[in-house]
């Protein structure tokens, strides 16, 4: 399972191919539970229509501190992220996402996204809401990778394992933002992986003098 630090780099970076790499290793399998979850905790509704869980576009952009859905429109046609216009369904469906998401009978243009979506918004955004729904994303995270025994196993082997994959993890992250050209988001990230990590960057041999320089700034 790969971290939600690796997709936050790659949205910085505006790498679509992280982007786009980390959302086909998504489990479709709990993505349901989980934004349902989410949407029960910031408050917006959601309907499970066709085997996918669907929210409201503008409903998000409320969760993301945004005055109205243009912001999240944005991110998601800068990223390629795919949406779904409730006139694609057909009737019968139609009026049952009306009635879920309390939409008007006569809305035809309503956005719906999933939590691919959520997730890329989630990891974008620099609001101050915005960061609310990044720890609630990132503690709903290690709460799993707790609940599955990630790094607990206490085979030598095995541990060795995770300790390769982690070093290539962390070596694949940095990489990316070597490419973010803006310093204070380049800062950004880095603290973000060296908070990922417990503060351990420089264990793992890595420079992180950006990120001093970003400190004693303060």
């Amino acid at each position: 399972m790969k971290s939600l630090i690796e997709l936050q780099i790659a949205v910085l970076a505006d790498d679509n191919t992280g982007i786009q790499s980390y959302l086909s290793e998504i489990d479709r399998k709990t993505e349901t539970e989980l934004f349902q979850r989410a949407g029960e905790h910031f408050g917006f509704k959601t309907v499970l229509i066709e085997g996918r869980c669907y929210g409201r576009r503008s409903s998000l952009a409320r969760v993301f501190g945004y005055t109205d859905e243009s912001g999240v429109r944005k991110i998601f046609t800068r990223l390629q992220i795919p949406t779904r216009s409730i006139g694609s369904f057909g009737q019968n469906v139609r009026s049952e996402l009306i009635e879920a998401l309390d939409l008007s009978p006569k809305d035809t243009k309503a956005t719906l996204i999933c939590w691919d979506s959520f997730l890329v918004a989630g990891m974008h955004s620099t609001t101050d809401q915005a960061k609310q729904v990044q720890k609630y994303l990132l503690e709903t995270e290690r709460a799993a990778r707790i609940a599955n025994g990630v790094g607990l196993d206490l085979d030598l082997h095995k541990v060795r394992q995770n300790r390769l994959a982690e070093a290539d993890q962390v070596s694949k992250m940095l990489a990316r933002v070597d490419r973010i050209q803006d310093a204070s988001m380049k800062r950004v990230a880095l603290a973000e992986i060296n908070d990922a990590m417990g503060g351990t960057l420089k264990k793992h041999g890595m420079q992180i003098d950006l990120l001093e320089e970003g400190k004693s700034q303060h």
